[in-house]
């Protein structure tokens, strides 16, 4: 049991170290400008859609990692557990954020631009099924 819960840890990791990594490049990509709302935090459509396609290969490397390190499924169903009870609590924050427009400078850092980005609700909640999603599909690849 402690090796499937290590398993499911590090497979969390490996989706948080993907999510900041792979962020950080597609907010360089895109650049400030087309990943907000003019001149606010608010994130435009393009960013809920790259965010949303990036989701789904953040869940398959939480899915390959557990999967490759406990070699079983009860490690997989951990991290899900895991991926679903941290997403709908980051998700559910949202609902505390005042849905107002803050004014944001012309340029901003990567670490800027996570702390103060709104997006909205429902972006979250998606998120955290298609993490889910991710999981499962990258678990499968591993048995490939």
């Amino acid at each position: 049991m402690g090796k499937n819960i290590l398993a499911a840890v590090v497979g969390y990791v490996a989706m948080f170290v993907a999510i900041f990594g792979l962020f950080s490049i597609a907010f360089m990509m895109i650049g400030v400008e087309r990943s907000y709302q003019p001149g606010v935090y608010n994130v435009s459509l393009l960013w809920i859609l790259v965010s949303l396609v990036l989701s789904v290969f953040v869940g398959m490397i939480g899915g390959y990692v557990t999967k490759l390190i406990a070699k079983n499924d009860q490690a997989v169903k951990i991290l899900l557990g895991i991926a679903v009870v941290l997403g709908l609590i980051m998700a559910s924050g949202s609902l505390f954020v005042e849905s107002r427009e803050i004014t944001r400078p012309e340029t901003v850092g990567n670490m800027e631009a996570m702390m103060n980005s709104i997006q909205p609700l429902w972006v979250g909640f998606l998120v955290t099924l298609i993490h889910v999603g991710g999981i499962l599909y990258g678990a499968r690849l591993k048995d490939a």
